[in-house]
């Protein structure tokens, strides 16, 4: 940047007074979501309150005040905080690439260390997929998300799970991978992160099953394969899934087995 291009982003730039009270009210939406993450964090932990011994701060956003009278009101009890909240993070970080690294290449000091370390790696989403089921009151027919792999499964795991086409002479299927914070079986309140076409052969009677099996590894990956059992002939995906559970195609193929 030149000297007159900085003069100019100074010139530029303005000075806003905030009240804390102003701060407090408008990350009032945030502090709320991340209580009701907490509250729902010890439900599905089959936990109460008093088995919790301590809640440890990491983040530089748990210095605010706000945050630690939020975390009072939710546990009851006073935080825990490291030296340096900012740094727990990285330092985190670091363990785990040593703890999934090439041990050879590790100094005895560091073997020691993460000797020391456990990881148990779970899903943080529901994954499933649309089908069609009936209403027991009505026997009408419905959309419905099944939900094959759940939250909180350990990594690696895989499921199948079989379905059945629902009219004579069924030209496709529609595949769909779902993705939900909780085992939700209506799709308005699941997000839809892959959709595809199988392919099936004609002149067939209803009823035909349809093998869908979902695995999810160490890397993220999901592999989800729609399989026509009397064909052969199937659609698969991978899908790799960060932490924040967005997606980013790998690969897909169309194919039938010999």
């Amino acid at each position: 940047m030149s000297k007159k291009e900085k003069t100019s982003a100074r010139a530029n730039r303005k000075h806003i007074d905030i009240s804390r009270r102003e701060f407090e009210e408008s990350i009032s939406s945030l502090i709320a979501q991340a209580e009701m993450l907490c509250e729902s964090s010890i439900h599905e932990a089959d936990i109460s309150l008093t088995d919790i011994k301590g809640v440890l701060l990491v983040g530089g956003s748990t210095r605010m005040p706000v945050v630690l009278d939020s975390i009072k009101r939710v546990f009851g009890i006073e935080p825990i905080s490291s030296a340096n909240v900012d740094e727990v993070v990285a330092l985190g970080a670091a363990l785990y690439a040593a703890y999934k690294s090439d041990k050879e290449h590790l100094s005895p000091l560091q073997k020691n260390a993460i000797n020391k370390i456990k990881v148990g790696e779970t899903t943080s989403k529901c994954f499933g997929t649309i089908s069609v089921s009936d209403e027991n009151a009505t026997g009408q027919e419905r959309l419905t998300n099944s939900v094959l792999i759940r939250k909180g499964e350990s990594i690696p795991c895989s499921v199948t799970e079989s379905f059945f086409t629902i009219q004579e002479n069924q030209q496709t299927v529609n595949c769909q991978v779902t993705e939900s914070s909780s085992p939700e079986t209506d799709p308005k309140f699941v997000r839809v992160i892959w959709s595809g076409k199988l392919k099936l052969p004609e002149n067939r009677p209803e009823g035909q099953e349809i093998k869908i099996t979902f695995s999810y590894d160490e890397n993220q990956i999901m592999k989800c394969s729609f399989l026509d059992v009397g064909s052969k002939k199937s659609t698969e995906v991978d899908l790799s899934i960060d932490n924040e559970s967005s997606k980013s195609e790998i690969d897909i193929n169309d194919f039938k087995v010999d």
